[in-house]
């Protein structure tokens, strides 16, 4: 059972990170940490409040790390979510942003692990798919554009920047 307003789940290394929003719409959130051990009877291993709305959250891969994206661009980052007596499940508020988080990332290289944001700017998302125009083509051998679809749309092909990145779009 869950309470309402769910913002993000997020698995790794037999944890699930849960964040919920607060149910009268108060800029106060909830974390709570899973232990997933026993996928049929998943254990809750800690609940902490937090001074803001969370919009994501995750668990480093393999880490002893955690994050927490908040509306307003807040960001926590918790550390033990094992929360064992000899390590103990912590959370602290690290970085105001001016701008959400909606996807936030954990690389891991060697002895370093790095945190990755992509802002998103919540206000302006549609779910409108963008409108692309097939109506002309470029011809590499004489350098030309014609007035023939070829099934490219023409903001990938027609510039000469986007014909530098088409190698970023091969498979």
């Amino acid at each position: 059972e869950t309470p309402r307003m769910g913002r993000s789940i997020h698995i790794a290394q037999n944890l699930m990170l849960v964040t919920y929003a607060n149910p009268e719409a108060k800029p106060q959130g909830t974390v709570q940490m899973w232990d997933l051990a026993n996928e049929k009877a998943p254990v809750l291993i800690a609940t902490k409040e937090i001074a803001c709305s969370p919009l994501s959250g995750i668990i480093a891969p393999s880490q002893p790390y955690f994050t927490v994206g908040c509306v307003g661009g807040g960001i926590y980052m918790g550390k033990n979510p094992k929360n064992t007596p000899d390590a103990p499940f912590t959370m602290d508020f690290v970085r105001a942003y001016g701008y959400e988080h909606r996807a936030l990332y954990f690389y891991e290289s060697g002895a370093k692990t790095y945190l990755l944001g992509f802002p998103t700017d919540i206000d302006t998302q549609d779910s409108v798919d963008e409108t692309l125009d097939d109506k002309q083509t470029y011809v590499v051998a004489t350098d030309t554009i014609t007035d023939v679809p070829n099934g490219i749309p023409d903001g990938f092909e027609l510039t000469a920047a986007a014909r530098r990145r088409w190698h970023l779009a091969a498979p």
